[in-house]
């Protein structure tokens, strides 16, 4: 499932990886409309402004589900430790993705989030959209990630949805 879940919403292996399951929760957008989202980020570095909710559908809630409850981390685990979980969690799911499709295939878990961009571009989505639902931040921007903006989900979620049906179970 970890797979699918990369490719269907332009996640990098990590932030998905790095998550347990409080990082699946509902939110409430300004105009009152709640919903399911994954909340997607990577701490420090340059990606730490990524922040952003993405809306999951219904239909990938329980993908969801067991892929966060993987991380199996106490809850007094270090940051060092954490880091090294899910340095292994990544570096597992790699061995058996390249297995599966064979070293020459020339892709990585880390190609299926610009797969998903690909996909992203031919339903419709602009620069601006791709980049949001990958976490890169326009510039000007970064405060409203980090605080927590709460604009609709609507478009993320119809995009999110159109390439969904591109990338089967």
């Amino acid at each position: 499932p970890a797979v699918v879940l990369l490719a269907r919403y332009a996640l990098r292996p990590s932030e998905l990886l790095q998550e347990g399951p409080e990082a699946l929760t509902y939110r409430v957008d300004v105009l009152g409309k709640r919903e399911l989202v994954f909340k997607a980020a990577l701490s420090g570095g340059k990606n730490a402004a990524s922040r952003r909710d993405l809306p999951v559908h219904p239909d990938d809630e329980s993908l969801f589900r067991a892929v966060l409850s993987g991380l199996n981390m106490p809850a007094g685990a270090t940051p060092t430790e954490r880091d090294k979980r899910v340095r292994q969690r990544v570096k597992s799911l790699s061995r058996v993705f390249t297995r599966a499709l064979g070293e020459d295939s020339g892709l990585s878990l880390y190609s299926q989030r610009h797969t998903c961009a690909d996909l992203l571009r031919a339903v419709g989505a602009t620069t601006d959209e791709v980049g949001g639902i990958l976490g890169h931040t326009p510039a000007g921007a970064k405060a409203t990630s980090i605080y927590g903006g709460t604009q609709p989900l609507d478009r993320p979620r119809e995009l999110l949805a159109k390439v969904r049906e591109h990338i089967p179970d």
